[in-house]
């Protein structure tokens, strides 16, 4: 029992007076080997202003963590913007990484602008390089950086302690990764899985699809018709892969979201912050999709053959697509309500391998659970949850990169979607009431291009990449008692891009097959 007086303001848990939970009354037994604790029997019930005790055996270990913040002695950073965060993380600060995010917009209007004076698609080849160009301090820019410490204030027999559970490389601190440096981190800690997906993503990818377009463009106007056949294949395959150069991307936005909803002061502090580099691969991404997609393809001179070869649709009649079409739509919609709403990713700090890493004694764990840490330390997230509170932090603190982040899962994840699954059941509805004359609709033409951009835009499947690639590349972080793990929400998601697939595939294979059929 650890006497008090008023003056010490000490302030127990009230529910530890009457332990009536499993956890609270296992943590009861498991505290009376805790060298100098004591118990001792109360009869009445004494005010939170000294030790609460009663009828029960009372845990009596003042604590004052519930109302108050710790010690200056110790610290505690209770915003990710404030300067402290700032020097903590080594990391840029939020009016540093607005005006650079400013700067590189403005560069890509300028001479995006300067393209279209130039003529022709003459923009298209300068929104290429304006992205590249950006690109470029992203493979040296810190994309993501966070600390994680429990702070420990107002305990006697522990006084003010802090612990830090991030130690990057066996050294404790904030980790702070870029994607040029998390990839060898990756294969040298035995990841491979994990290093070698974000390598083809962020560097294969970049790379491939400058070398395409190259190639592309060099044959495009060839007197040999396997050399235009070629050119066109390559930008075709530009145009598909683009978008896949960021679902690293993605999976920084949601561990954003994770570790800011780790963040319980006065006890667990964890600060993050999105930097430099995430802002350069998200332009560089968005940029060059737009780009990439406005890249008019040479004329096919095996458009007829390449026509017949569809897999889909090809003997399906005009009374039969619609139906089909409906069908898929509303699995896909059930798939896709459901994974958007489902935590799709989880973060948890396993308890034992922190106080191994702290090289805190075993006899300390009753403590942890009686203060119920556990609850404070798992985080889950959804893509609905993610979006929602990306735009309010936005809001809040006007930090551009959350915007950003905002933008690529609501807007190219969940919204582009939407709207492509939406405008391919308006194509198989024309088809229905219209028939094979549907196929000379100057609307319809009009809806498919539309399906065939927002299909190669809609970015859900690089998202649901992102999350899978990040549960291989959190390996790094478990001897350090970071628990990165896919959720159930992740298999909704697969299933309704699956759908997705396979919607857009019937209904552009059964536009090109009506198409061929009416020629003939």
């Amino acid at each position: 029992h650890v006497a008090s007086s008023e003056s010490s303001h000490i302030s127990l848990l009230q529910h530890f007076a009457k332990p009536t939970s499993p956890s609270t009354q296992r943590g009861y037994q498991q505290a009376s080997s805790l060298p100098g604790v004591a118990f001792q029997k109360h009869e009445a019930l004494v005010t939170t202003e000294n030790v609460v005790v009663g009828d029960d055996a009372m845990f009596a270990l003042g604590a004052k963590m519930a109302s108050s913040a710790p010690s200056s002695g110790v610290g505690f950073v209770n915003s990710n913007t404030s300067p402290e965060a700032t020097r903590m993380l080594h990391a840029n600060t939020p009016w540093v990484i607005n005006a650079t995010i400013c700067s590189m917009l403005f560069g890509v209007v300028v001479i995006t602008a300067i393209g279209c004076i130039l003529g022709g698609q003459k923009w298209v080849a300068a929104m290429v390089l304006a992205s590249y160009a950006i690109l470029i301090p992203g493979l040296f820019s810190k994309d993501f950086s966070f600390n994680i410490a429990a702070v420990i204030s107002g305990i006697p027999l522990l006084g003010d302690e802090r612990f830090q559970i991030t130690a990057p490389r066996g050294h404790k601190g904030p980790i702070r990764e870029s994607t040029r440096s998390v990839v060898p981190l990756l294969w040298d800690t035995g990841s491979r899985s994990g290093a070698i997906l974000i390598a083809i993503f962020a560097f294969v990818v970049p790379v491939l699809k400058l070398v395409l377009l190259g190639l592309g463009e060099l044959w495009r106007h060839s007197q040999e018709a396997w050399k235009v056949r070629t050119a066109r294949r390559s930008i075709l395959a530009v145009q598909i892969v683009s978008k896949w150069a960021s679902p690293d991307m993605f999976a920084f936005a949601l561990l954003y979201y994770l570790l800011r909803s780790l963040h319980h002061p006065p006890i667990l502090e964890s600060i993050q912050v999105l930097d430099i580099g995430f802002s350069c691969y998200n332009l560089f991404c968005v940029s060059s999709v737009i780009s990439t997609m406005s890249v008019k393809l040479p004329k096919d001179p095996d458009q007829r053959k390449a026509s017949r070869a569809e897999l889909v649709a090809r003997q399906v009649g005009p009374s039969t697509v619609m139906p089909m079409a409906v069908l898929l739509f509303v699995s896909w919609a059930g798939f896709f309500m459901k994974g958007i709403s489902t935590p799709c990713l989880s973060l948890r700090l396993d308890v034992d391998t922190i106080m191994k890493a702290l090289s805190l004694p075993t006899s300390f764990k009753p403590i942890v659970e009686m203060f119920d840490v556990e609850k404070l330390i798992n985080s889950k997230v959804s893509l609905l949850n993610a979006t929602a509170n990306l735009w309010g932090w936005f809001t809040g603190s006007w930090e551009l990169n959350l915007l950003l982040a905002f933008v690529m899962i609501g807007g190219f994840g969940l919204v582009l979607t939407v709207m492509d699954m939406l405008t391919l059941l308006a194509v198989a509805l024309r088809f229905w009431w219209n028939g094979a004359e549907a196929v000379r609709d100057a609307s319809l033409a009009s809806m498919l291009h539309t399906t065939h951009a927002v299909k190669h835009v809609a970015m859900l499947d690089v998202c649901t990449a992102g999350v899978i690639v990040v549960s291989f590349a959190a390996s790094i972080y478990k001897e350090q008692g970071i628990m990165i793990e896919l959720a159930p929400g992740i298999y909704f998601l697969i299933a309704s891009e699956i759908l997705h697939y396979l919607t857009f595939y019937f209904v552009s294979g059964y536009a090109d097959n009506m198409k061929v059929t009416t020629e003939d």
